[in-house]
């Protein structure tokens, strides 16, 4: 889906939205090797040491007073609005923020979202994954499993990694799920889901399998969607390791278990 507007403003803003560990990490870092636009990591994140590691990135270092966002100094909508749209340190034409599901609900900006969208210099791209895929992949980004990820690797070389021809990590150990845990995590999902296609006509979805089997030419269209000349970037080409639901001691005790709403996930053709 395009621009609405009748002429293209001088600077682009716009937010990848998505459940964490849906994708939207790689495509914002695969993003943020075209010349011509920025799109900021996690900004909005829980705690306030990454807020800032994330900020001081692009903005260099804030001196005596912050420059991030500070909890009790300065609102998200503030933050966005003063801050980090339509202020291009470096010439780009189009300017990003990933902010996940969890962090539109923590600062409340589903208002703020879909006024932006009104007003024409603004789109959303939602990338879209299993709910329970991501429940389970983020129960093993948690520190009972070291041997995931290193500290010194990104969101997007971890997840390039694990979907490419490079070997793969050692396995980690089968997950057993609270069942209470991951409805409520779905159902979560679910609303925010709905909330995005209500705030924001002007966006584009990408299902993640779309992101991992046909990374070129979905990137190429999420350029073309943000009015930028096209580039090429690094791509994954293959998967490598199991599916989600072969990460799961009681998988059939879950898709047995879980209310009906929550079934259709397991029985999902595109679960991993």
């Amino acid at each position: 889906m395009g621009l609405s507007k009748l002429e293209a403003p001088e600077v682009l803003n716009f937010v990848i939205t998505g459940q964490l560990e849906c994708g939207a990490s790689l495509l914002r870092e695969a993003l943020n090797r075209h010349s011509m636009l920025i799109c900021h990591g996690d900004l909005l994140a829980e705690d306030d040491a990454s807020r800032r590691v994330h900020h001081e990135s692009y903005f260099g270092p804030s001196g005596n007073t912050p420059d991030w966002l500070v909890a009790g100094h300065i609102s998200g909508e503030q933050y966005l609005t003063n801050k980090i749209f339509d202020n291009p340190l470096r010439g780009e034409k189009a300017i990003g923020v990933k902010i996940p599901y969890s962090r539109v609900y923590a600062y409340d900006l589903w208002d703020y979202l879909s006024n932006r969208c009104l007003v024409g210099d603004f789109c959303m791209i939602q990338v879209k994954r299993n709910p329970v895929a991501c429940f389970v992949s983020i129960q093993q980004r948690c520190p009972v499993f070291p041997n995931l990820a290193t500290p010194q690797e990104s969101s997007f070389e971890r997840e390039l990694r694990e979907i490419s021809d490079l070997p793969p990590p050692p396995p980690p150990p089968l997950l057993q799920l609270d069942i209470d845990e991951l409805v409520s995590f779905v159902r979560q999902h679910a609303a925010a889901d709905e909330k995005i296609a209500r705030v924001c006509d002007d966006r584009l979805e990408i299902n993640y399998s779309e992101l991992i089997y046909d990374f070129p030419n979905v990137f190429q269209e999420t350029l073309k969607f943000l009015g930028m000349p096209s580039e090429r970037v690094k791509s994954p080409i293959c998967i490598k390791g199991a599916g989600a639901g072969h990460r799961l001691t009681q998988w059939r005790h879950l898709r047995d278990k879980v209310p009906h709403d929550i079934r259709s996930y397991f029985e999902d053709k595109e679960f991993f």
